[in-house]
Parts: structure tokens; sequence; C-alpha cells
């Protein structure tokens, strides 16, 4: 019983899923679709409105709680359940960290094989296959720019 639950915890450790509270119980989810639907929120910038936010803008605050909700799922307190918009951005810095800790921990292959090359090829070069890059603003915060 013991030896189960211990390969269980190792094996989930290992699978990079994002837990969060959303107001009622623990929920899981993949880290990158939550950035991805935090990216397609129209007036949330990832980069400037959490930091307007924590400046004191309510009207920021308000758009980084709305925007946490999309990205999570989740639904505003409504005096029972949901989130406050303090605890959105709580929730957002909390995974922003986390995103960071993964982007530090990520071991790359050196001999992942690009469309075009050989392993030597790919393990020099300096951007992905994808076109983007991500990078990290003053602030810390994870940001995917497309490369030129």
């Amino acid at each position: 019983m013991l030896r189960d639950w211990i390969i269980r915890w190792v094996f989930n450790r290992n699978r990079r899923i994002y837990r969060y509270w959303d107001g009622r119980r623990r929920r899981a989810a993949d880290p990158m679709v939550v950035y991805q639907r935090l990216l397609s929120c129209d007036d949330f910038d990832i980069e400037t409105t959490p930091q307007l936010a924590e400046a004191g803008d309510l009207e920021a605050a308000e758009t980084t709680a709305d925007a946490v909700r999309h990205a999570f799922d989740l639904p505003a307190f409504n005096g029972r359940e949901g989130l406050t918009i303090l605890e959105c951005m709580d929730l957002l810095g909390v995974y922003l960290g986390y995103l960071l800790a993964l982007k530090k921990n990520i071991r790359h292959s050196p001999t992942t094989l690009s469309s075009t090359g050989s392993p030597a090829d790919s393990a020099s070069s300096n951007s992905s296959d994808s076109g983007s890059t991500s990078t990290e603003n003053e602030s810390g915060t994870p940001s995917v720019s497309a490369a030129e």
C-alpha cells in the first residue's frame, strides 16, 4: 500500500501539472493551456496589467482577475464560492512563479532533431523550431515573443 502511494506520488510529481485551489476544492490544469488562455484575453497584457494592479489601479486589478478566472475556468466570488479579486491576483503570482521554476527545471535534450538539420545543428541552435522564444521581463514574468 505504501509502495503504491510512493509510485503514484513520483509519477504525478513528474507530470508537471499545475494544482491550485478554486475556492472550494483543489483542481489541476495543464500549465501551458492556462498560459495560452491568459494570453488570449483581449484587455489583459501579462507584462503590464498585473503590475498596474499591484500599484493600486482598480481597473487593472479587475481586468487581471477576469483574465485569471478565464484562464483557470473560475467563477467570480458570489459569497459562497469562487475567488475574490485579491485571491485571483495571488493565484496569478503563484502560477507565474511556478512557470519560472518549471522553465528552470526543464531539461532539453541536446540531440533533438530539427526539421532541416542534424542533431549537432539542433544542439547549437539558439531559437526553437516554433519560431518563438521564451524570455523573462524585468519583473521575472515569463513572456513569449516571436523570433525574427
